[in-house]
C-alpha cells in the first residue's frame, strides 16, 4: 500500500509540475477571495480591434477588487486605475476579509440593482433564495437595433458568497442555477465540486451543473457566433478562457466566465461580449471586445510550451435548460475530443475531491482516470504539438502566397496541411485510450453516488 501511494503522488507530482509552470490557478481562474465591493452595475471596457473565431455577504469597498495578476490594471468609470505588487496586495485583502462584515448597499438604486431578477430574494440570515420555477425567464433579454443583446437577469443578479480559492467554476455555475431559478447554496456547490480549491475541471463542471438540475453539454471548438445563438434564445453559456496579463508573460490562468449579452456593429459582426465571473464581472457586468476575448478562449491554458500540451480550444459548457438533478455521474461526462485532458484534470479534480469530502469511490474513480489516462495522454501530447506547429505553418503559408511568395506559401500550406492530418491521428489514438480511463473511472465514481 506504501508503494503504490508513493507511485500515485510521484504521479501526480509530476502532474501538477508543468500545470504549476504554465498557470497560477490551473482551471480555478482568477477568483476573488471574500472579495469586498458594493458599488453600481456598470461595464468595464477593453479596447482592441475584432477577429473571429472558427466555429452572493455584500461589504464594503472603496477599491476594485483584488487581482492575482501582477501590475493588472482595470479602469473602473469614475475611478482610478489600480496597479500594486500582487503578493502585498493578496495578503493585506486576506486581512481585511477576516474583519469584514455584511453591509447594505449603498444606496437604493444599487440595491435594486444587485437584487433585481425574477423570483431572487434574501433571506435574514442572508442567503439566496429562488422563489421562481425552474425554468426560463421569459422577456428577459434587451435588444437593441443593431441585434445586440444582453440577458438581463444575470446582469442584476448578486454575486455568490463563496469562502475559499479557485472558485471560478462554482461562481459561473451558482449564476446559472440562480438564473433559472434553483434554490442553492453557492457554498455547497463549492464543497461538492471544489472543496481543495484547487481548480474545476470541464468535466468537473459539467457533472456539478447535472447533479444541481442543469441539462448541460461540453462544446468543443465553439464559435461567437455559437454564444450569440444560445443568448438569442434567452439562454447564457459558461466559458474556459485565459485570464492572464499580456504584459506579464507566465500569467496564464484558465478562468470560467458567465457570457450573458453581445453587442454587433452595424455590419452584424459581433463586436463584444457582456460577462459575470469572479473576476471582472463580479459585481457588475463586464464588457469585453471581441478579439480580446477570442484571444483568451481560443487558448485557455496560455501559449507556453506546456500549455500547448492540453487541446482546450473554444470551450463552452452549453447551457440547455433545467432537467431533474441527477443522482449519479454520467459514464460519458466529458467531450471526446478532449478525452485524454480530462482524464488528467478531472482524476485529479476526482481524486483530490474524494479525498476532501471522505468519499473512497471518488478517490479510486480519479486515480483509475489518472493512471489509465497515462498511455493515452503521451499520443494526445504529441498530436496536440504537431497541430499547433502545423497552423503556424499554414498561416505563414497563407501570408507569403497572398504577398506574392506563391511556390514557398504553397510548400508551407501543403506541408502544414499534411501535418494537421498527421496530428489529427494521434489525437484520435490518444483519446480513444484516454476515453476508455474516463467511462471506468466515473462507473466506479458512480457505484458511491448510488449509496450516498
Amino acid at each position: 500500500m506504501k508503494r503504490f501511494l508513493t507511485f500515485l503522488f510521484a504521479v501526480l507530482f509530476l502532474i501538477f509540475l508543468p500545470i504549476a509552470a504554465t498557470a497560477n490557478d490551473p482551471f480555478g481562474g482568477v477568483v476573488i477571495s471574500e472579495v469586498e465591493q458594493a458599488g453600481e452595475t456598470e461595464s468595464v471596457e477593453i479596447t482592441a480591434d475584432i477577429i473571429e473565431s472558427e466555429s452572493d455577504t455584500l461589504v464594503e469597498l472603496e477599491e476594485p477588487p483584488f487581482s492575482p495578476l501582477p501590475s493588472m490594471e482595470i479602469n473602473y468609470e469614475g475611478e482610478q486605475s489600480v496597479s500594486e505588487d500582487a503578493s502585498q496586495q493578496k495578503d493585506q485583502n486576506k486581512q481585511e476579509d477576516k474583519t469584514a462584515k455584511p453591509v447594505a448597499a449603498s444606496s437604493e438604486k444599487t440595491q435594486e440593482t444587485l437584487t433585481s431578477g425574477v423570483g431572487t430574494a434574501v433571506n435574514a440570515g442572508g442567503d439566496v433564495v429562488s422563489k421562481a420555477p425552474a425554468e426560463a425567464p421569459s422577456e428577459n433579454t434587451s435588444e437593441e437595433n443593431n441585434g445586440s443583446k444582453i440577458i438581463d437577469k444575470i446582469s442584476g443578479q448578486k454575486a455568490p458568497d463563496i469562502d475559499g480559492d479557485n472558485y471560478c467554476g462554482q461562481y459561473a455555475a451558482s449564476m446559472i442555477l440562480e438564473y433559472y431559478g434553483i434554490e442553492h447554496k453557492a457554498q455547497d456547490i463549492y464543497k461538492q465540486a471544489n472543496p481543495g480549491g484547487i481548480f474545476t475541471a470541464p468535466s468537473t463542471l459539467l457533472d456539478s451543473l447535472r447533479k444541481n438540475g442543469i441539462d448541460s453539454s461540453i462544446k468543443h471548438n465553439a464559435s461567437l457566433e455559437d454564444i450569440a445563438k444560445k443568448i438569442d434564445n434567452g439562454t447564457p453559456v459558461i466559458v474556459l478562457a485565459n485570464a492572464v496579463n499580456f504584459d506579464k508573460p507566465g500569467t496564464d490562468s484558465p478562468h470560467w466566465i458567465t457570457i450573458h449579452g453581445y453587442e454587433r456593429d452595424e455590419n452584424g459582426k459581433i463586436v463584444s461580449v457582456t460577462m459575470r465571473d469572479s473576476y471582472w464581472g463580479y459585481y457588475r457586468n463586464h464588457t469585453m471586445d471581441a478579439d480580446e476575448f477570442m484571444k483568451r478562449w481560443n487558448k485557455p491554458c496560455g501559449d507556453s510550451v506546456w500549455a500547448n500540451f492540453a487541446g482546450y480550444k473554444n470551450l463552452m459548457i452549453d447551457i440547455n435548460g433545467t432537467k431533474k438533478p441527477s443522482k449519479t455521474s454520467s459514464l460519458f461526462g466529458f467531450n471526446p475530443h478532449t478525452a485524454a485532458e480530462e482524464a488528467m484534470a478531472g482524476g485529479i479534480n476526482d481524486f483530490w475531491t474524494g479525498w476532501k469530502n471522505k468519499s473512497p469511490t471518488q478517490l479510486l474513480g480519479g486515480t483509475v482516470k489518472i493512471i489509465g489516462g497515462l498511455p493515452g495522454l503521451i499520443p494526445k501530447c504529441i498530436g496536440n504539438q504537431i497541430n499547433n506547429a502545423s497552423d503556424k505553418l499554414l498561416n505563414s503559408g497563407v501570408d507569403n502566397w497572398k504577398n506574392g511568395n506563391k511556390l514557398v506559401g504553397g510548400f508551407q500550406c501543403a506541408t502544414g496541411g499534411l501535418g494537421k492530418a498527421t496530428g489529427s491521428v494521434f489525437n484520435t489514438v490518444g483519446n480513444a485510450m484516454s476515453s476508455a480511463a474516463n467511462v471506468l473511472g466515473n462507473g466506479i465514481k458512480k457505484i458511491g453516488d448510488l449509496f450516498k
